[in-house]
């Protein structure tokens, strides 16, 4: 199972975005597979209480400062994007990066984010269907047309184009209401799974609970087995972290659960923590690691919720030996 960082652009404690492209090489030189950028475009409360660098302004970043690592999203909100500019932002970057960009895309939960782009959030399922889509068309061919109901647009060529695929993994699936968005259901909508197996990759989110997480991984599966086509799929799976040099879980604990409170909010309850998270001891978090490499995860994407570069390698020491190469 692959490791990979999710790399802190919040605004939450002491960002250090002049330092982004460092960060990156230090997460390539130590040896995660890749390094990957959360996305939100306003500043947002429930689930989280942040607000965030631009996302395609940081993959730019990741690009520039990394030669041989994955770079991608974990997720971005493709739903709002025009297709257009969308496939010409990740055009521009794969030229740059080579055949290393992944996209990883969601629907999003926050409807102010689609309100500001002159859209609801009520058809943020056909808006990601339409945009990923016509994203994939205009990374493909010359003179691309496409007619739906959100987009339409007609001959047209996105240059210069990546010669290879970018792969594009989709997010979704169960989540607890405890997780603060009034959208999130406790199961993994049948739109969503097609969603899903429609495309090149599952980005399982923070559940609320492992078990909704293994029982989205086995509908994801099935759904593959029943399409015979598993070989090229990446089965990706998404994490907060805050790694403590300590067998000790009330002290883990101690120093860790603050922390997710200034990033996630006040509303949430350490219950709410302990669940979701890799959180607790060394031996506690490395066994939770464990058992998604047991259940068939092909890569774990990490995110610390501090902006400490000792993260880094606290989280790499911690979880490469049970991740493996």
């Amino acid at each position: 199972m692959r490791l990979s960082y999710w790399l802190p652009t919040f605004t939450e404690g002491t960002p250090g975005y002049r330092r982004l492209g460092e960060t990156a090489r230090l997460v390539e030189r130590r040896g995660y597979a890749g390094a990957y950028l959360l996305d939100h475009v306003l500043p947002i409360t429930g689930v989280h209480q942040s607000a965030w660098l631009e996302t395609v302004v940081g993959l730019g970043a990741l690009a520039a400062a990394t030669d041989a690592i994955t770079i991608g999203t974990a997720s971005m909100i493709v739903g709002f994007r025009h297709p257009v500019l969308l496939a010409k932002q990740l055009a521009s970057v794969a030229v740059i990066a080579g055949p290393r960009l992944v996209l990883g895309a969601s629907s999003g939960w926050y409807a102010p984010e689609y309100a500001a782009f002159g859209h609801s959030i009520e058809d943020r399922g056909a808006l990601t269907d339409e945009t990923l889509a016509a994203t994939r068309l205009l990374l493909s061919e010359d003179d691309a047309s496409y007619h739906g109901r959100h987009w339409s647009f007609d001959g047209i060529t996105i240059a210069p184009r990546p010669s290879q695929t970018i792969p594009f993994a989709v997010g979704g699936g169960s989540r607890t209401a405890a997780a603060g968005s009034a959208r999130d259901l406790p199961e993994l909508a049948p739109s969503v799974l097609q969603r899903i197996l429609r495309w090149d990759g599952w980005l399982a989110p923070c559940s609320g609970d492992e078990a909704l997480t293994y029982r989205d991984l086995d509908q994801v599966t099935m759904g593959l087995e029943a399409k015979q086509d598993r070989a090229d799929f990446r089965l990706m799976h998404v994490q907060w972290i805050h790694a403590v040099d300590t067998d000790d879980r009330e002290l883990a604990l101690h120093e860790q659960l603050p922390l997710f409170r200034a990033l996630m909010g006040e509303h949430h309850t350490d219950q709410h923590f302990i669940e979701t998270y890799l959180v607790g001891s060394r031996q506690d978090i490395r066994n939770r690691v464990a058992r998604l490499k047991v259940r068939g995860f092909d890569e774990l994407i990490v995110g610390p919720v501090t902006h400490d570069p000792r993260q880094i390698d606290l989280i790499f020491d911690l979880l490469a030996p049970i991740c493996g190469p």
